[in-house]
C-alpha cells in the first residue's frame, strides 16, 4: 500500500490504538538499526484535494511532529482521550503551542 493510502482514511478503518501501536513499534525497531524517526498523531476532520490531504488536524499533528525528539511519538490530548482503557502508557505531558502533547 502507498504512503498516501495511510495518510488518511486506512488508519480510522484499522483504530486508534493499533496506529499508535504501530507507531511505536517501528520507532523502536529503526531505532535498533541506527534509523532514528519522530512521529505525531492527532485526530480531527481532514479534507481530500486530489491526491493530497488538508485540513486543521493535519496541520496539528505536523506541528505537533516537529517538537518530536528522535525516537518519539507524540500525541495530542484529544487523541490520548480516545485511548482510555487501550492498556497504552503515556509518558508525562510536555506542554507546546496547540496544548499538551503525550509521548507513548
Amino acid at each position: 500500500m502507498g504512503a498516501q493510502r495511510w495518510r488518511s482514511r486506512a488508519v480510522w478503518r484499522l483504530g486508534l490504538v493499533w496506529a499508535l501501536r504501530c507507531a511505536t513499534y517501528f520507532t523502536a525497531e529503526l531505532d535498533s538499526i541506527g534509523l532514528a524517526i519522530r512521529a505525531s498523531m492527532h485526530i480531527g476532520k481532514t479534507e481530500e484535494r486530489g491526491d493530497d490531504v488538508t485540513g486543521l488536524a493535519i496541520n496539528i499533528a505536523a506541528s505537533i511532529m516537529w517538537h518530536a525528539g528522535a525516537g518519539e511519538v507524540l500525541l495530542t490530548r484529544t487523541l490520548m482521550g480516545l485511548t482510555c482503557g487501550s492498556g497504552l502508557v503515556f509518558g508525562p505531558a510536555r506542554n507546546r503551542f496547540f496544548g499538551d502533547s503525550r509521548r507513548i
